[in-house]
This record gives C-alpha cells, structure tokens and sequence, in this order.
C-alpha cells in the first residue's frame, strides 16, 4: 500500500524540524542576549549533542527498517 499525501508531506515537516532544531539551540543564547560565555558553551555543545542523536536515529530507522511498513 502507498504512503498518503498526508504521511509524506508530515515526514518532510519533521524532517525540517529535525535539521533546523541544532541550529535553533545554538543561537538561543545570542536570541536571549546571554553574556556568560559558559551558558553559550553548553548550549553549543546541546547543539551538537542534537545532531549526534539525530543523526544516530536517522541511520538506525534507515538500516534497521524501524517505521517501515
């Protein structure tokens, strides 16, 4: 059976999501006006904590075939 419209174009929403959340955590300080640069630190180092999480699930459901049909 075919995925619906409305699958796939959820699927592209979230992956935008997913692709834009990193950068998102690392310019929320500079959004917030923070001038500690420990705080700009651990919200760097958020970001790329995201991309490694994002990245690891994204090659699990790609070789493992979780969320296929």
């Amino acid at each position: 059976m075919a995925p619906s419209p409305l699958a796939e174009s959820l699927k592209s929403i979230i992956l935008l999501f997913f692709l834009l959340l990193p950068y998102a955590v690392t310019l929320l300080p500079s959004i917030l006006k923070s001038s500690s640069h420990t705080i700009d630190l651990l919200f760097n180092l958020a970001g790329l904590i995201t991309i490694i999480v994002i990245a690891n699930l994204y090659y699990l459901m790609s070789h493992q075939g979780i969320g296929e049909n």
